[in-house]
């Protein structure tokens, strides 16, 4: 079996196909067929030194790449910190005055229909006993002793009976006018109860987007996953270069293969077939 020491294709017998790799400005356009056990022998023995000195390389690539991502954390921890510290305070001690105050514009509207119909009832019955009723010859005691005939067998006798007519017209009103304009605001004021967790979201959002601790946390993360994938890499790298040297043939050929520097040094400085 044959392998190419450029892409690492795998096959049983040399072809004149063209190799995808462009790694090298040297690179030639076909591939660079090696037998696969003397490839193998060849980084073995001399690709090791190299592949120790790159363990060592990545090792302080790393530790530099950490000490990078400590100096630009701590301006970004110095100005989230104050924002946090009082956000931390108005979760405890503000939010739930600014609850209230949303629940109670909520139902204000309603609030004030309420009052308008009150205060329409108030003067409809002022007017109904200062002028309507002395306009019919009524008394105010007319309101709750109105007499009403009662006819029996003989129709010729009629008998008359109190009752509140003229009261129960007017509390009819008055639940007309004014009912309709209460119910709807309790109703609206158990909604806006109902919906307190709700204005707290809100609220919430509204502060961390008007004091900057959304940016500030942006910010944060962003570093945080731009150090993080340097890092994975660097340590994926050292672990395969690890496993190269330790390892079996397929561990030596993927940190090879992983690796470009790896492999340009070899192709530049170890391999000797046509370019």
């Amino acid at each position: 079996m044959v392998i190419c020491a450029k892409c690492m294709k795998k096959q049983s017998r040399k072809s004149e196909s063209v190799c995808p790799y462009d790694g090298n400005e040297k690179a030639d356009p076909i591939h660079a067929w090696m037998d696969y056990e003397a490839f193998i022998n060849e980084l073995r023995e001399k690709l090791f030194p190299y592949i120790r000195d790159r363990i060592e390389e990545l090792q302080e690539k790393l530790d530099k790449n950490e000490a990078i991502f400590k100096e630009r954390m701590a301006p970004l921890k110095k100005k989230y910190e104050p924002i946090r510290a009082a956000f931390r305070v108005y979760l405890k001690e503000g939010i739930s005055s600014d609850v209230e105050k949303l629940k109670k514009r909520a139902v204000r509207s309603h609030l004030r229909d309420v009052i308008v119909a009150a205060i329409g009832c108030a003067i409809g019955i002022f007017i109904t006993f200062k002028w309507i009723f002395p306009f019919f010859g009524l008394e105010k005691s007319d309101i709750f002793f109105m007499r009403i005939p009662i006819f029996g067998l003989d129709d010729k006798i009629s008998h008359f009976i109190p009752f509140p007519i003229i009261g129960i017209g007017m509390i009819v009103l008055v639940g007309i006018f004014l009912g309709k304009p209460l119910v709807e605001f309790l109703k609206e004021r158990r909604y806006a109860e109902s919906r307190s967790k709700s204005f707290e979201c809100e609220l919430i959002a509204k502060w961390r987007d008007i004091n900057g601790i959304n940016e500030a946390e942006s910010n944060i993360e962003a570093e945080e996953n731009k150090y993080n994938n340097i890092r994975d890499d660097i340590e994926s790298r050292i672990y395969s270069a690890e496993c190269a040297l330790d390892g079996s043939n397929e561990d030596l050929l993927n940190f090879y293969d992983m690796d470009n520097q790896t492999k340009n040094y070899y192709l530049e400085n170890i391999y000797e077939g046509a370019w």
